[in-house]
């Protein structure tokens, strides 16, 4: 269930709020009415993700189903919808009070450009309780639009991709040679009308694009996440056609695929929660630390679930079948975080915060910036294992989670990101002398954290001092 308000905004929030995640997205809707959307979701660390989603009719609470396709899927899909995407950038916010506000960027240099904003909650009643003003945003989160009509970004794409509305030659050919204009409002593309008093409809016909897509009865296999796709478009047209109580039949469809989809199976819902309470952990801890000292403990903070696609080359490089055992149990960074700190006693503070927690065990500890790696390469990592009130893979209530965090500070995460950039990703010819030099950088960097670490250290006990003295002479 997807509980959630939204409110039109200007902007992204003045606030120095962390940013979780940003993604640049283009979406696209097979079906308005109900909601059959594909979604392409690119984010900063360079995974991108192909999702499925299918909504149920409703405004603050609806029945969202969401799975991952294939790359080669989602295209089908797109020529299908025959329209253009819909370019977002979202920026999720870290909020005071353990929420995420996510901040989007619609349609951006179009006349029609615009944003928008949106909080989830965990109960409806939660929703009604919580209150913009509690976490400082009450001018910004003014204008809210919780389900009201014609503010949905299903409602966008008929307003904006129906015929006349798009670029007109923007056209594709399709399997048979047959040239489909973007105005096109043939079976071959998606037709979208108004007729009065009843608000949009939307007729999706299954064209011979999809028709190469085997269905489980078909090839007589079990059903694979092809065939599963197949059988939930499909269901999706058959039920926007007929009108026959479609969102349940979508929702039976998706049930179906949603899950075994995955490869963390029934528990990747689980993941992004079990992400998001050490994200809050370390949020609480950075707050303490700016109250009593003025300044953050971190530069920034990057957290992710680890893509579907990624999961699945690393099971493979391990030799691992892929299956939710292997992606929970054997390997252990399905949930990472990456903290950047200004200076080096801020990793270490970090360190000892988390050790600090009874549910959170120390699965491996590796010290990098003591003992840093013959490249030069200086890091803190960690492994955790979390105890959370959910399941685990292996049937346990509590159960425990893996989470891998990585901490540096800017000069280190300059330093990586360089190296990695400048070295594996070219064939570089004198690879002896581009490594010595990567490995005097590294030293440099190492000396200009000891550096600004003293630096800071000197000025604190200055400060310190001319306090002391200041209630000195005050008594």
């Amino acid at each position: 269930m997807e509980i959630e308000r939204k409110w039109m905004v200007q902007g992204w929030p003045e606030q120095d709020f962390p940013i979780l995640i940003e993604h640049h997205m283009r979406q696209g809707y097979v079906s308005v009415v109900p909601t059959v959307r594909i979604r392409e979701e690119a984010a900063a660390d360079g995974t991108t993700a192909f999702i499925l989603c299918f909504k149920s009719a409703g405004g603050l609470a609806r029945k969202e189903i969401e799975m991952p396709v294939e790359e080669s899927i989602f295209h089908q899909l797109e020529d299908l919808i025959g329209l253009p995407l819909i370019p977002k950038v979202r920026r999720t916010y870290l909020l005071p009070d353990g929420s995420h506000l996510e901040v989007n960027h619609v349609d951006e240099g179009q006349p029609t450009e615009f944003w928008y904003a949106e909080v989830e909650y965990p109960t409806v009643e939660a929703a009604h309780n919580w209150s913009p003003a509690d976490v400082g945003l009450a001018e910004y989160l003014n204008d809210e639009v919780t389900g009201k009509p014609g503010q949905s970004m299903g409602a966008y794409w008929v307003q904006t991709r129906k015929p006349g509305k798009i670029d007109p030659d923007a056209a594709s050919t399709d399997d048979t040679g047959n040239t489909n204009n973007g105005g096109d409002t043939s079976a071959e593309t998606l037709a979208v009308s108004s007729a009065a008093g009843t608000g949009p409809s939307v007729n999706t016909p299954v064209n011979g694009k999809l028709a190469n897509i085997p269905t489980a009865a078909a090839t007589g296999t079990g059903i694979d996440s092809t065939n599963q796709l197949a059988f939930a478009t499909e269901a999706a047209a058959d039920a926007a056609d007929t009108g026959n109580d479609s969102t349940n039949q979508l929702a039976a469809a998706a049930d179906a695929a949603d899950t075994s989809a995955s490869i963390y199976g029934k528990y990747r819902d689980t993941l992004p929660l079990v992400m998001n309470e050490i994200v809050r952990r370390i949020s609480v801890h950075n707050a303490q630390v700016r109250e009593k000292t003025g300044d953050g403990i971190y530069e920034h903070l990057e957290s992710r679930v680890k893509g579907e696609q990624s999961m699945r080359e690393k099971c493979d490089r391990k030799g691992l079948p892929q299956t939710p055992e292997s992606a929970l149990a054997d390997i252990t960074d399905s949930i990472g975080l990456r903290i950047v700190t200004r200076f080096v006693d801020d990793i270490y503070s970090i360190v000892n915060y988390l050790k600090s927690f009874p549910d959170l065990r120390i699965v491996k500890e590796k010290d990098y910036i003591r003992h840093a790696k013959p490249n030069g390469y200086r890091s803190y990592h960690l492994i955790l294992e979390v105890t959370v009130p959910y399941e685990d893979i292996h049937g346990n209530n509590p159960g425990q989670y893996y989470v891998e965090i990585q901490l540096r500070t800017i000069a280190m995460d300059m330093w990586a990101s360089l190296e990695h950039q400048l070295k594996y990703k070219h064939n570089i010819a004198n690879e002896k002398i581009i490594t010595s030099e990567l490995k005097r950088s590294a030293d440099e960097l190492a000396s200009c954290d000891i550096s600004m670490q003293t630096i800071r250290t000197l000025i604190r006990e200055g400060n310190r001092e001319a306090a002391q003295c200041d209630s000195s002479k005050a008594q």
